[in-house]
């Protein structure tokens, strides 16, 4: 079972549940968390984790003009390219739309292509969701990558080596996993890389803030990786397409199967509801040795456990530090809005 520790920094706001939204560039709940990679002394040990820790915000503000895909801040302070080329990659987080933290496209994130100053304009990778609307307000912030989270020189401490021997990282592309590790000798030189490629520094691959990090270890003993960054408040949006979708709980918080939000009581909204798990969506949680298989019985009205169509399964833990899958039989995809946890900050 993984086990996940925070230090909030501030812990006086936080625990005391009256932390106010300030849209400023200091409004952080910042802290550090260890992320225990657990061993196996007779071979090696998946470990589903998510980071639970958002890099920390490096602007926040109003916006005072939409376009497709573009933000514009009349009141912006930035330098040109200050969120994209040399500088790294970041991305753009709606906090509220129509004067709402629950208006329409709350909680989506979108990659920032350009940064310009004239007029103060943030152009993204992606158009908007649909019915995003003035008022409007968002914050920046840098992806997290492979060096940033483990160290461009794995001071993290993960086991280095060669494609075979060294720890694997292993992060879901949409279709299938691509496998990282460090490698300390041979060709191509010492430093992270990607299976079947010994030459090209993988250390800049980009972690989402919804992404499942899912790390193979083959030595004995537990490592812990301690990870500084920020709490992560507010709606979050994950889209959920057909077939497997690895995902992260982004929250310092665990959360339940009924408070996910991923039961909705509409397929085009949330999961899809059957009579048995063949016939329904699935959420798949990781014990450490096997998946267990969980879906929303149509006939009983609450979730189950494949294996118990009797027992209620909705009080059922995802832990914050942890990932899963959740497996959409149907062809359509939906946007899953994610509940603040814990729903008090």
């Amino acid at each position: 079972m993984i086990s996940f520790h925070t230090r909030l920094l501030i812990p006086a706001l936080f625990l005391s549940g009256l932390v106010q939204a300030q849209f400023s560039s200091t409004s952080n709940i910042v802290g550090f968390t260890t992320v225990p990679i657990e061993g196996n002394p007779t071979g090696t040990r998946l470990n589903l984790n998510s980071l639970s820790l958002t890099t920390n915000i490096d602007y926040q503000s109003t916006a005072t003009g939409l376009g497709t895909n573009t933000i514009i801040d009349i009141t912006g302070s930035w330098a040109e390219d200050a969120f994209n080329g040399s500088n790294g990659v970041y991305y753009l987080e709606i906090v509220t739309s129509g004067g709402s933290a629950a208006g329409a496209g709350v909680g989506t994130t979108y990659r920032i292509s350009d940064t310009s100053i004239g007029p103060a304009t943030i152009t993204l990778n992606d158009n908007l969701a649909a019915g995003i609307s003035l008022p409007l307000t968002y914050r920046v912030r840098k992806y997290w990558t492979l060096a940033s989270v483990f160290g461009a020189n794995n001071s993290a401490g993960l086991q280095g080596g060669t494609n075979s021997s060294a720890d694997q990282v292993l992060l879901w592309n949409g279709s299938r996993h691509q496998t990282f590790y460090y490698q300390t000798s041979g060709i191509g030189g010492t430093g992270w890389r990607q299976t079947g490629d010994q030459s090209t520094d993988a250390g800049s691959t980009l972690i989402e803030p919804t992404a499942g990090v899912v790390i193979k270890r083959g030595q004995s003993s537990t490592l812990n990786v301690i990870i500084s960054g920020a709490l992560k408040t507010g709606q979050t949006v994950v889209t959920v397409s057909q077939g497997y979708n690895y995902v992260g709980n982004p929250f310092g918080a665990g959360m339940t199967l009924a408070s996910s939000g991923l039961y909705t009581g509409d397929s085009a909204t949330g999961i899809a509801e059957g009579t048995d798990a063949a016939s329904s969506d699935q959420v798949q949680l990781w014990n450490g040795s096997t998946y267990t298989t969980y879906y929303y019985n149509s006939t009983a009205g609450g979730w189950r456990s494949s294996t118990d169509a009797t027992t209620n399964a909705g009080t059922t833990s995802i832990p914050y530090g942890s990932s899963f899958i959740v497996r959409r039989l149907g062809s359509t995809s939906f946007s899953w809005k994610m509940p603040q946890h814990p729903s008090s900050l």
